[in-house]
């Protein structure tokens, strides 16, 4: 490897890995990359690329390094080689929150929780029934429920029902007896207490309650329309999960169109999307499942002499904690 001789860095915008700014370019692998060139004593520039013009000229070795934040696959490793992963990866999807789904919502706490809700509802069905069974004995004798046991017990329980809703309760079914009156009082405090505790938890689960999108795993994106960039290794998973697949240029655009309710979702890079949420601070949209995993390289033509000497660098800024340090700086 000649050190002296120039070298030609092709490049592809892909926020956080690649980020234009100005006339020139930053990003997680930009800068991983400086300071690989900076150690080898490298002279380089950099040439901006289409993405999937960048593999091709990568191919073609009119370019000594490619970064773009580029998925190492069996298929490409035919036709370029990778260095040692620069990040780990994934596939994610992002979608709007207003896809958010309140039966769904309800439903998986049901599910979640039947057991305590249905030993709940027991409960408080069998201190009805105790209570309206003790009123009627008490009140039997009296002219309020003096009916036999069937309506007798079932004007009881409307009664108590009543009494502990502070619904409906009306004076001809005030009790006679003193203890009537104390079972009527028991079941109207039971029943503040009950709804103190129903309203107390109605507000825990709507605090800790995780909401529930229509779209949450890859399973879910089958028939639906998702915008991914084009040529990259999402098309190929999106097909495979038979979504209605829209592919953009620049991912970009496919944000925009998620907003305007163009598409249902939108999947690529995690780290791209991450960080799309993180800087444009746009709480309107959440990222709802992650699959696919992947691993991002550099990339060389085949046989290049630079990629040995990359490699052992990038080896060497795992052991001395520099690439935990630059991994920190972009992705916290």
């Amino acid at each position: 490897m000649n050190s002296r001789s120039k070298i030609t860095v092709g490049v592809s915008v892909i926020p956080p890995m690649v980020v234009e700014s100005g006339s020139g370019f930053s990003g997680f692998e930009i800068e991983l990359w400086e300071r690989i060139a900076s150690d080898l004593k490298l002279d380089f520039s950099y040439k901006k690329y289409d993405f999937e013009d960048l593999l091709a000229a990568a191919k073609k070795k009119n370019v000594d390094v490619a970064i773009a934040g580029i998925t190492e696959t069996e298929k490409r490793e035919i036709l370029i080689d990778f260095s040692h992963k620069t990040l780990d990866s994934s596939l994610s999807i992002l979608i709007s929150k207003k896809q958010a789904s309140s039966v769904k919502t309800i439903y998986d706490f049901i599910i979640e929780n039947y057991k305590k809700i249905l030993l709940s509802a027991i409960s408080i069905a069998a201190i009805i029934a105790l209570i309206s069974n003790i009123v009627w004995l008490l009140e039997k004798q009296s002219d309020v429920l003096n009916n036999p046991y069937r309506h007798g017990v079932f004007e009881s329980v409307y009664t108590i029902i009543s009494a502990m809703t502070n619904s409906g309760f009306s004076s001809e079914l005030v009790m006679k007896t003193f203890w009537g009156k104390s079972m009527i009082l028991f079941a109207m405090i039971f029943g503040l207490f009950m709804f103190g505790c129903f309203t107390a938890g109605l507000a825990s689960f709507l605090t800790a309650a995780k909401i529930k999108y229509r779209i949450e795993s890859p399973k879910d994106l089958a028939g639906k329309k998702v915008a991914t960039k084009e040529h990259t290794m999402a098309v190929e998973e999106l097909e495979k999960l038979d979504a209605d697949v829209i592919t953009v240029k620049e991912i970009e655009k496919a944000y925009d169109m998620l907003k305007k309710y163009k598409v249902d979702a939108v999947v690529f890079d995690t780290p791209t999307l991450l960080n799309y949420i993180k800087s444009s601070k746009d709480n309107s949209l959440a990222i709802t499942g992650k699959f696919s995993r992947q691993t991002y390289g550099f990339v060389f033509p085949n046989n290049s002499k630079l990629k040995e000497a990359i490699n052992r660098e990038i080896l060497r800024l795992h052991d001395i904690g520099e690439y935990d340090l630059l991994y920190k700086k972009w992705f916290g």
